[in-house]
C-alpha cells in the first residue's frame, strides 16, 4: 500500500478520475468488515480498472472485461504468482457473488476457490484475495501512468 500512495502524489494519477474512482473502492472495501458489501465496492473498482481498458472488444461483457483485463496484466506477476485460470476462476466466483448479493439470491450453494485453488467455506476468504489481486492491478496500472 506504500507503493501506492507514494504513486497518488503523481500528476498523471491525481488527472485520471477512472483511477481516483477505483482507489476510493478499493479503500472503502478496506474500511467494511461485511464481506458482502466489500465484494460489492471491489467489483466496482474492478469494473473501473478493467471496462474501458484499451485493447479490450467493446462488445464484450463486463465480467469478461474484468477477467480478460485482469489476466492479461497478471498473468505473470512475481507478487501474486498465480496462473491465468486462477486469476479467471477468481474473478468471475466474486462477479457471481456480487450478483448474488445485488439480486437476493442464495450463493451458498457456490463453490469457493480461493486464488489458491483451495476450496473454502469462508467468503471473507475470496473477498480477501479479490482485494489482493485489485491492489496489484493498481500498483501496476498506477506504475504505467507514472512512466509515461
Amino acid at each position: 500500500m506504500r507503493e501506492v500512495y507514494g504513486l497518488l502524489a503523481r500528476p498523471a494519477v491525481r488527472e485520471d478520475r477512472g483511477l481516483q474512482t477505483a482507489l476510493r473502492r478499493l479503500v472503502l472495501a478496506g474500511a467494511d468488515r461485511v464481506p458482502t458489501d466489500r465484494l460489492i465496492d471491489l467489483m466496482v473498482c474492478a469494473e473501473v480498472l478493467f471496462i474501458k481498458l484499451p485493447g479490450l472488444p467493446a462488445d464484450r461483457w463486463k465480467q469478461d472485461k474484468i477477467v480478460d483485463g485482469a489476466t492479461a496484466l497478471l498473468a505473470d506477476d512475481p507478487v501474486l504468482q498465480a496462473p491465468p485460470e486462477r486469476l479467471e476462476a477468481l474473478l468471475r466466483l466474486g462477479y457471481r457473488l456480487r450478483n448474488d448479493e445485488m439480486h437476493g439470491d442464495d450463493p451458498s450453494r457456490r463453490e469457493l476457490p480461493t486464488l489458491t485453488g483451495q476450496p473454502t467455506n469462508d467468503v471473507s476468504a475470496v473477498v480477501d484475495d479479490i482485494e489482493r489481486v485489485l491492489r496489484r492491478t493498481l500498483v501496476r496500472l498506477l506504475s504505467g501512468v507514472v512512466e509515461q
